[in-house]
């Protein structure tokens, strides 16, 4: 409904839980429960909203939403989910292609920003958001940026693959080849894909990544109401 995945480590407290589909909906978007507790979570935000473990937050790891050809090219040994029946047709088809249909209930999106159905790479950082448009990032590919108190680079691989990092200290800029930066200090080449330095005077350094949540504009923006924008 809000075209977001999302990955979390499913342990709190060293004890890892089992999760289902709840069947409730908060902000119009899924509410995942513990088999262990009962506690019912936002899958936006990894947060326990009711039960014995209310308050509590899963940490979010970084993931990607990208073709499944480029995705296995890179990992052939990707272990895969599968049903094992065929998907003929999808119940949301049309929920999916009606730019005026945002979510069940009525949606407090904040309309004057963008569109509901405006795809967004949603990032956090403490009490700081941003949401990054995917028509920007399929025109620029590359965004340098202050959030809180860190400077991130945003990045749009050959692949269609967006991912987020840490800039530290340093000034990047795309590479000619946009699978790859370049640090302005030292010249060094680094892989958008990973944030690993692989040739120039910085080889083998790494950079912190950042989870990046794909995501509508409308469902984002319910929960995220004084993100950041960046759509020019």
């Amino acid at each position: 409904m809000c075209h977001t995945g999302v990955v979390y480590v499913r342990e709190i407290d060293g004890k890892e839980l089992i999760f289902i589909v709840s069947g409730a909906l908060w902000r119009n978007s899924m509410v995942m429960q513990d088999k262990e507790t009962g506690s019912r979570w936002s899958h936006i935000t990894g947060e326990a909203l009711l039960g014995p473990l209310k308050g509590k937050r899963l940490k979010q790891l970084p993931m990607i939403q990208t073709k499944w050809e480029d995705w296995y090219g890179q990992n052939p040994d990707t272990k895969v989910l599968k049903k094992n029946t065929a998907i003929r047709s999808s119940s949301y088809e049309k929920y999916f292609n009606d730019p005026n249909r945002t979510g069940i209930f009525r949606a407090r999106y904040l309309k004057e920003r963008l569109p509901g159905k405006n795809l967004v790479h949603g990032i956090r950082l403490d009490a700081h958001a941003l949401a990054v448009t995917d028509g920007f990032m399929k025109k620029k590919s590359f965004l340098q940026t202050r959030l809180g108190e860190k400077t991130i680079i945003v990045a749009r691989t050959a692949a269609d693959g967006v991912r987020a990092f840490a800039a530290r200290s340093h000034r990047f800029k795309q590479a000619q080849n946009k699978d790859y930066l370049r640090d302005k200090a030292t010249r060094s080449l680094w892989k958008a894909s990973n944030g690993k330095c692989i040739d120039g005077p910085l080889e083998g350094a790494v950079l912190e990544e950042i989870p990046v949540t794909v995501a509508y504009w409308f469902a984002w923006s319910n929960y995220f109401p004084n993100t950041l924008v960046v759509d020019k």
